[in-house]
Order: C-alpha cells, then sequence, then structure tokens
C-alpha cells in the first residue's frame, strides 16, 4: 500500500487541475488586459469548452486621457483584434488577410470625448461566433458573442476654470461715436490656479505663471440686433475667437466657463459738478495724465492745477479739442524744455466723465485720452477755459 500512494496523489492533483481549467470561464467579473477589473453582462456566460477563446480575454479597458470634462479616449483600442486572431490558429478555408476579423466584431461605446471623472462608459461588442467558428480555425469562440462592459472614468486632471465676464463691470451706451462700449477692469490681474489673468482696454489675456502666453481674448458687442441705443435694453457681450478654446483645453487645461453673456445697457449721465469727483476719480486720471506729460525731453515737471470745465448744453469748446463734449477733467503741468531751456504750460484733458446709478464712472471718448495742448503762458490758458460755461479747481 505505501507504494501506491503516490499514485494516488497525482491522480488527485491532476483531477483538481483539469476542474481548475474547465471552471474558470464561469466568473461574471473578468479583469483585462491592463489588470482592471470590469463588470460585464453577457447572454451566454456558462462553462467554457476547453480550448476554447474568451473573447473578453481579448478587450482592453479604455485609457482615459486629457482633463475632467473634456476627457477621452482611444474606442479604436478597445478590442485585440490582432492578438485574437491570432489565437485562433489556421483555417484550412480562410483567411484574415484577405478578410478582416473586424468585419465580425462590432465595437460601440455610449461615449468616447467630454469625458468627466465619475462618468460611465459602456461597451458593447458583439461577436459573430456562428460565422467565425464555421470556418474551422484551430480553436473555437466561446459563448454567443454579446457582450457588455462598464468603466468608470477616473485619474482626469481638473482644469482651470475661468470666467472672462466676470471683469466686465458694465456695458456703457457712448452717444458720441454712437457705439456700445464695454467697461472692463482696465489693468487688473488675478493669479487663477498656474495662470495669471491680465485685463487690458479690451482684452482677457491668460499666461503661465513662467510668462508663456496661453489666451488672449478680445471683448466686442453683437450688433446683430441693430446699433440703436434702447435705454434699459440688453446687448450681447462675447470673447473673440471663442472656437479655439478646445485646443485651449487640450493644450493647457484653461476653460472658459462663457463666451458669451448679456449685459442691461446704460448710458449713464454726465458729471456736471466738481462735487461728483469722486477723489477715486481724479487719483485714476492724474495717474494716467502723468504717463502722458512725461517725456524726455522734459525736466522739472510740476502739477499746477486740476481744472473741471463743463458745457451745459453739450456743445464744449472749439479749442483743446473739446467741442461736442459736456465735461473735461484737465491736469495742468508745467515743465521746462531741455531743447530751449524755457518754461511751458500742458494740459492734459479727459473728456465726457459720466456717472452710473451705481456710482461707477466711465470716460467715454477714450480716443482723446492724453492729447495735451501745450501752451507758452498761463494767461493763454485761461483764455481758452474761459471758453467753456464754467470751470473750477479741484
Amino acid at each position: 500500500m505505501k507504494k501506491k500512494l503516490p499514485i494516488i496523489i497525482v491522480a488527485i492533483v491532476a483531477v483538481v487541475i483539469f476542474a481548475i481549467v474547465i471552471f474558470s470561464g464561469g466568473d461574471e467579473s473578468s479583469v483585462n488586459n491592463d489588470g482592471q477589473s470590469s463588470n460585464q453582462s453577457q447572454s451566454n456566460n456558462g462553462i467554457f469548452s476547453f480550448g476554447k477563446l474568451n473573447v473578453e480575454d481579448y478587450v482592453i479597458a479604455p485609457v482615459f486621457e486629457g482633463y475632467s470634462t473634456y476627457g477621452k479616449f482611444d474606442d479604436e483600442k478597445i478590442f485585440d483584434y490582432d492578438g485574437f486572431a491570432q489565437a485562433m490558429g489556421t483555417s484550412k478555408t480562410h483567411s484574415w488577410v484577405s478578410d478582416s476579423i473586424e468585419s465580425y466584431v462590432e465595437v460601440t461605446v455610449s461615449q468616447d470625448n467630454e469625458l468627466k471623472n465619475g462618468d460611465i462608459v459602456v461597451i458593447d461588442i458583439s461577436v459573430e461566433v456562428d460565422a467565425i467558428n464555421g470556418f474551422e480555425y484551430d480553436k473555437e469562440v466561446a459563448g454567443d458573442g454579446v457582450y457588455s462592459f462598464e468603466y468608470e472614468v477616473s485619474g482626469l486632471t481638473e482644469p482651470t476654470y475661468i470666467d472672462p465676464f466676470k471683469y466686465v463691470k458694465s456695458l456703457n451706451y457712448d452717444e458720441h461715436n454712437n457705439e456700445f462700449v464695454v467697461n472692463v477692469d482696465k489693468n487688473y490681474e488675478e493669479e487663477i490656479g498656474e495662470f495669471t489673468v491680465i485685463i487690458t482696454e479690451d482684452d482677457c489675456i491668460v499666461v503661465r505663471k513662467d510668462g508663456e502666453p496661453v489666451a488672449s481674448r478680445k471683448y466686442r458687442v453683437d450688433y446683430s440686433d441693430g446699433w440703436d441705443y434702447v435705454e434699459g435694453g440688453k446687448k450681447t457681450v462675447y470673447i473673440e475667437n471663442a472656437g479655439w478654446n478646445a485646443n485651449l483645453v487640450e493644450e493647457y487645461g484653461v476653460v472658459f466657463t462663457e463666451t458669451r453673456k448679456e449685459f442691461t445697457l446704460e448710458a449713464g449721465k454726465p458729471i456736471t459738478s466738481k462735487e461728483q469727483l469722486s477723489s477715486e476719480i481724479i487719483e485714476i486720471f492724474k495717474e494716467k495724465s502723468v504717463d502722458e506729460v512725461t517725456k524726455d525731453d522734459r525736466v522739472e515737471i510740476e502739477l499746477i492745477t486740476t481744472y473741471f470745465l463743463i458745457s451745459e448744453d453739450g456743445t464744449g469748446s472749439p479749442d483743446i479739442g473739446g467741442d461736442g463734449h459736456y465735461n473735461r477733467i484737465v491736469f495742468l503741468y508745467k515743465y521746462k524744455d531741455t531743447s530751449d531751456g524755457r518754461y511751458y504750460y500742458d494740459a492734459v484733458p479727459y473728456s465726457d466723465i459720466k456717472i452710473y446709478s451705481d456710482g461707477r464712472y466711465f470716460e467715454d471718448s477714450g480716443e482723446r485720452e492724453g492729447h495735451g495742448i501745450v501752451y507758452n503762458n498761463l494767461d493763454t490758458v485761461n483764455i481758452i477755459f474761459n471758453t467753456w460755461d464754467s470751470y473750477t479747481e479741484v
């Protein structure tokens, strides 16, 4: 009896191994080629015949790439066609060279782009099992050929969201030029994630912190419904080149949350007294005037005074570009010209400052900013100012 014991043990081991092979195909949760698990729904997942091919073994889990909400994967790499064909061996009546196996395997995906983390992607695979087995390859395909897999989207990087209209204060009407002007937070900067948003006269610029430019979008008004101004009416402001935003997301992970937005129109009321000029308004225009008056051939630059000029009927004055304007704030500077050693006066004007119901201000005639007029003496300056209905120092 002792001599027969090893033979019995070997027989038992062989039976166990055979049973494992036979029943290994019955689990409804399989592991794909890359080690990820998926939930399968099949119409014929029983005990697979020994030596047959299991379709699930050639399904490749999708690799999600990009940024959340804009993620994607390559649906052409879901099924290993070459590996499947090679595993079947050879046939006396058929060759995959002349008749591609892809004709017998259909892959359908529920969605392969604009994916976000947490989304569920469903992949359905239909295999013409009877047709393939009819070619009598070395190995047959098991099952009825209907399979369904679900994958949860994960691993996508969260994008950086930027609202370009956060920096638009209002949409104003410029009655002199009969146009609508987008009033933005000029020269404003804000850091958002790894990027810096810079607002200029009419641009929303995005740069990386290392200085690399990412995007520049101009604010524009949609005039498709006409040019007429209606108090309390609405117009749409949009950012140019919105069609490039897909590339912006793909390359940098930057998303503009909106590309168009509707604003209520307001013409505002011209400032008619110096009491309406806040210290904030005066200081902002003063800083602008300093930049305008500073030139290489000027020294001993000194701000003499600041005037506020008013035209009650809006006709303004024909001098210093004042015609057709309601008001003007003028910064009067004295300086020495290094070319002749003489002293001059430079009047730097800003026109048509308006105030709005919520206390905002807007300077409509931006094209006239900094067009200073040089005078030889103060008497000439006072004569010019006297052509307005009134002027006072502020």
